[in-house]
C-alpha cells in the first residue's frame, strides 16, 4: 500500500477520514512544514512548483519535505490499524 493509493471514499470512508485527519494532526505537531505540503498537494491540489512559490522555498525543499512527509502519514497510518 502506498499512501497515493490510500482511497478515502472508500465504503468505510468516514473513518478512513478520520484517520487521515488524526494522523495528520500528529504530523503538524512533529513536522508543520510537511504537514502544509500535505495539505496543499494531496487535498488542494497544488503541484510542487506552486507549493514552493506559496511557502517561498524551492520545489526541491518542497520533493523532500513530501518525501518525509508522505512516509511519517503512512507510517502512522500503519501504526493506528
Amino acid at each position: 500500500m502506498n499512501i497515493e493509493d490510500f482511497d478515502v471514499a472508500a465504503p468505510d470512508g468516514d473513518d478512513r477520514i478520520v484517520l487521515v485527519d488524526e494522523v495528520l494532526e500528529r504530523l503538524e505537531e512533529e513536522d508543520p512544514e510537511g504537514a502544509r505540503v500535505v495539505t496543499m498537494k494531496f487535498f488542494v491540489g497544488l503541484s510542487e512548483s506552486e507549493i514552493a512559490e506559496v511557502l517561498g522555498v524551492s520545489e526541491r525543499t518542497v520533493r523532500r519535505q513530501w518525501a518525509y512527509a508522505k512516509t511519517r502519514l503512512f507510517q502512522m497510518i500503519l501504526e493506528a490499524q
